[in-house]
């Protein structure tokens, strides 16, 4: 074979091996992006998770289980070098023990939980090692039920989350009393892709709108409650040292509200 197709031949055998080489390592980390099973690749790992009793968790852990104890949701609280997941099944009721955490691929793990008649409708779970903090937790109940995340990168205050309602209100309180032009609103959403929620501050008597602010979100999408804070500057009438107003909050698309009597001003 003369020299010069023997170089073609073999550039050509050689470029066809190396295509091939390129196409196989594509194909392999597409299957690892994706959580495709590979030999020696698990498709998950699980993290170490423990029971704990509620009187001996942390003084924080305990506060926060009794605020939620009422609601349907799942919440981590992150001390030191641990977590700790607070899970109730609130309205629904079920009596549920612990199965497994087990993380996925990104930034995401199951909290794998199993209806039991020896169970309880309050968990504390301690999780160990650090792979768990910042993980978007997901809760199931046998595989298939989801119980609702709170997540809370604010930092609100936990309360009470009714399993009927799709906005809680932390601050202002009813009847709170601000002192200057700013107002801090937070609390708590559950809001579908498509939703809004907007704040309006309305005097009293003549209905004078003396704040609003629209289209604001929550930290999180539905089912999952996300926390929100927002600050809202009031404009008093002119030669007006205090005023009452009611603070609304408004689903601009389902129509669901809360409204809570506040003063301002002396």
């Amino acid at each position: 074979m003369p020299k010069r197709s023997y170089k073609r031949t073999l550039g050509f055998v050689l470029a066809t091996m190396l295509a091939g080489g390129l196409l196989a390592f594509a194909a392999v980390s597409v299957l690892r992006w994706h959580g495709g099973q590979i030999a020696g690749v698990p498709e998950s790992r699980s993290i170490s998770a423990a029971v704990l009793e509620l009187g001996k968790s942390p003084l924080l852990v305990q506060e926060t289980a009794h605020r939620l104890s009422t609601s349907r949701v799942g919440f981590a609280v992150d001390i030191d070098k641990d977590t700790y997941l607070i899970i109730s099944t609130g309205d629904g009721g079920e009596r549920i023990a612990m199965d497994t955490v087990r993380v996925r691929s990104g930034k995401m793990a199951d909290v794998l939980l199993k209806q039991s008649p020896n169970g309880s409708r309050l968990l504390v779970v301690r999780v160990a090692g650090k792979d768990v903090k910042g993980l978007l937790l997901r809760y199931y109940i046998d595989n298939t039920v989801i119980i609702p995340s709170m997540v809370n990168p604010n930092y609100v205050p936990p309360v009470a989350l009714p399993a009927k309602t799709n906005l809680v209100l932390v601050e202002p309180r009813a009847g709170a009393r601000i002192a200057g032009k700013t107002m801090m609103v937070s609390g708590f959403a559950r809001l579908g892709v498509d939703e809004r929620f907007s704040v309006k501050v309305i005097a009293d008597g003549k209905g004078v709108v003396l704040a609003s602010q629209e289209g604001l979100r929550a930290a999180a999408l539905a089912p999952d409650w996300g926390s929100f804070w927002e600050t809202i500057q009031v404009q008093l009438p002119q030669g007006i040292t205090g005023v009452n107003a009611t603070v609304i909050l408004l689903n601009e698309k389902t129509g669901e509200k809360i409204s809570v009597p506040v003063h301002f001003g002396k």
